[in-house]
């Protein structure tokens, strides 16, 4: 043996979303999966921990069962061993201390039962570290895990000292931390192989007790753009594989959890809550992560200080909730629903449904955004909302013993600390936002499993300033909202919007309804019917006039029905005449705008949700259809209106590059208002939402 040595851990995490398309788990078979396990197959000294994910082995136990039976192999060989982690691939810092713990265990069964053992280790969904995850994991039978380097370097300890693991503690429980090197995370499979072997010689010490961890996504073995060329055809990971089996004397290949046994802690550390630095970065506001960029430049530029560098951080990945609404929607939803779980009877089958789909609409992927990460991608939207609805309907047929129901309440459901209103029955739930013009920001159709209003605001990012050079063809897109996009926002426009772009109704604003507060109170609740009114005494600035206007809007849901009827009431509360044009906004949110299954359906014509329309002519109903999940929404008005309609997309940035992307279907339904001083005027818009199941 050689008389210096060095222990390397490789580590990989192989993972798709719930929801993704069976196209790239497929590809991502064809392309990496497999062929990474063929190399390894072939390759019995050399030893690996790899991390398979809830919805990877699912899709692979019904797809491609000889992927599962190869890896099965390798593990009773002897030279895998399997972490665990949550089954469905969530922040598990983001959950309840019952669904983290939930989430552990159920993934260590499923291990157990297909491949025959137990975890003893976890992977970290994204690495986000929090202390308290420490009594969680322990809780849930996990000893130990692997966590980027920077979590190290920002607790204080330095290069030298990152070479080992180290035992963190939380509520009197225990947890091995081992660091995972950056600067190999960086030249694996980018370097070539002889460089990445020359720098673990160069970590190689006299002793044997040094540690090495690579860790990172399996992906770039093939998955990623341009890496199945690279790895597989030109044969990186064969020649790398061939030189540590060559070096094996001083370069000892090996597992996590021979290593926690082998060896001694370095001692105890305690470390800042965060994740890997990229992704402190894109957590931070758009502004704060230019800021934080440009800093970064600069230091890299004159030289950092590794003194100083090691303490330059962003963000936490909470961060993600209060950047993006739309993520803290569905992570509000995703407690609210916990709740109800939990408080179903444990044990029986539909607490066990309930849970499970629960679990899978805890998948992170669909929370956030980076490089990676897609809250921006209307499918994992769709599915988080699917799985959620599914345990909701589960935990609410039990409680209300499968009979129709219909309750309204006021409560904070969107965690922000202020009140919101919630109406609900068996077959539609709503959730209205006071403060932010009384707007619809949810609204379910239980049966379809679908929320309607699951879009995104067009906001800026950072990196749409390079946008704007290196893409001038996204240039038109990068536009952005000043409200919040989402149902029953209410604007009073200048007449001659009507004759324009319904896209371009901001330019013709005259109101202050759209983002001021509303009041709201509950005027019915259950059994059969609910009802909520929100009111607003507002501004209109008609033609230099300051016009005070009131308006009402009370929602109606009835036991047994999908459809939501709003009866609204508009006064001229000023001394001088009202000329404008009222228009209530809905922002469909359909998945696709090219489909032939989705379109809108209005005056006996069929228009894409795509194409950008003009005013239609006056109707009392206009369609949007998405045959695909079976759901038809008709809004439906008592008097003739104007309905105009256009597609909202994004730009946003992903491993190949940037890309647009189609969110939502914005409808306007218009009626020319002409009020005398103290005269009203009353409109019943009805949403008749029908889903095939």
């Amino acid at each position: 043996m050689s008389s210096e040595t060095l222990n390397v851990v490789l580590v990989l995490h192989c993972h798709q979303p719930v929801g993704n398309f069976d196209a790239v788990f497929a590809w991502n078979c064809d392309h990496c999966y497999e062929p990474l396990l063929a190399e390894l197959a072939g390759r019995p000294n050399v030893r690996v921990c790899l991390h398979f994910s809830g919805p990877l082995l699912e899709w692979m136990e019904a797809h491609r069962p000889q992927t599962s039976f190869a890896l099965r192999h390798m593990v009773e060989r002897g030279n895998v061993e399997l972490l665990g982690g949550g089954l469905y691939e969530p922040i598990l810092a983001a959950l309840s201390e019952r669904d983290r713990v939930g989430q552990t265990r159920r993934m260590a069964a499923v291990l157990q039962e297909r491949f025959g053992v137990r975890p003893r280790g976890a992977w970290l969904a994204e690495r986000v570290w929090e202390q308290g995850l420490v009594s969680s994991l322990a809780a849930a039978g996990v000893e130990y895990v692997c966590l980027d380097d920077f979590h190290f370097r920002c607790a204080g300890l330095k290069e030298e000292a990152l070479d080992g693991y180290y035992v963190t503690e939380h509520a009197g429980r225990t947890l091995a931390v081992f660091p995972m090197r950056e600067d190999l995370r960086f030249a694996i499979p980018w370097k070539s192989p002889e460089e990445v072997v020359e720098r673990l010689r160069a970590l190689a010490v006299p002793g044997g007790d040094a540690v090495a961890v690579y860790a990172d996504d399996g992906e770039k073995f093939g998955g990623w753009p341009g890496t199945f060329a690279h790895v597989h055809e030109r044969g990186w990971l064969r020649r790398f594989l061939d030189l540590l089996e060559a070096d094996a004397d001083c370069l000892r290949l090996g597992t996590l959890g021979e290593l926690r046994d082998r060896l001694e802690p370095r001692g105890t550390v305690y470390l800042p809550d965060g994740s890997y630095r990229e992704m402190t970065e894109w957590a931070l506001p758009a502004e704060a992560q230019e800021a934080y960029g440009n800093l970064r430049a600069t230091l890299e530029h004159d030289g950092i200080d590794p003194r100083v560098g090691r303490f330059l951080k962003g963000g936490t990945w909470r961060g993600f909730l209060a950047k993006y609404p739309e993520a803290a929607a569905m992570h509000a939803k995703m407690q609210h629903v916990s709740g109800k779980v939990a408080a179903m009877e444990e044990g029986t089958p539909d607490a066990e449904r309930a849970q499970t789909a629960l679990y899978r609409g805890q998948c992170n992927c669909a929370y956030w955004h980076g490089v990676f990460g897609g809250v921006y991608l209307p499918h994992l939207r769709a599915s988080v909302y699917e799985n959620l609805l599914e345990a909701e309907a589960i935990a609410d047929a039990v409680a209300h013993e499968g009979r129709a129901w219909a309750e309204a309440r006021v409560v904070d459901i969107d965690l922000d600390g202020r009140e919101d209103v919630v109406l609900a029955t068996d077959a539609v739930w709503l959730a209205a936002d006071p403060a932010r013009g009384g707007m619809l920001m949810e609204c379910d159709a239980r049966t379809a499993r679908v929320n309607l209003l699951a879009g995104m605001t067009r906001r800026p990012e950072s990196y749409h300033r390079d946008a704007r050079v290196e893409a001038p063809d996204l240039r038109p897109l990068l536009q952005y909202d000043t409200y919040r996009r989402g149902a029953l926002l209410d604007h009073f426009l200048a007449p001659e919007a009507a004759e324009s772009d319904p896209d371009d109704a901001a330019r013709f604003e005259w109101g202050d309804f759209v983002a001021e507060p509303y009041t709201a109170m509950v005027v019915e609740t259950g059994p059969d019917r609910a009802a909520a009114r929100l009111v607003r005494d507002g501004v209109v600035q008609q033609r230099g006039m300051r016009l005070r206007v009131s308006v009402t809007k009370e929602l109606r849901v009835t036991a047994g029905s999908g459809d939501v009827q709003v009866a609204y009431g508009i006064a001229n509360a000023s001394n001088a005449l009202l000329e404008t044009l009222f228009a209530v906004e809905f922002g469909f949110a359909l998945l696709a705008g090219d489909g032939p299954d989705r379109y809108i359906e209005v005056e006996g014509r069929r228009l894409g949700l795509g194409s950008p329309t003009a005013w239609t002519g006056e109707t009392d109903a206009l369609t949007v259809a998405d045959t695909w999940r079976k759901l038809r929404c008709t809004l439906r008005a008592d008097t003739p209106m104007r309905f105009g309609s256009y597609p909202l997309f994004t730009a946003s940035r992903s491993q190949d590059g940037y890309e647009t992307t189609y969110q939502s279907t914005v409808v306007l339904a218009a009626l020319p208002l002409r009020l005398d001083p103290g005269a009203r005027t009353d409109l019943t818009l009805t949403l008749e939402t029908t889903a095939r199941e």
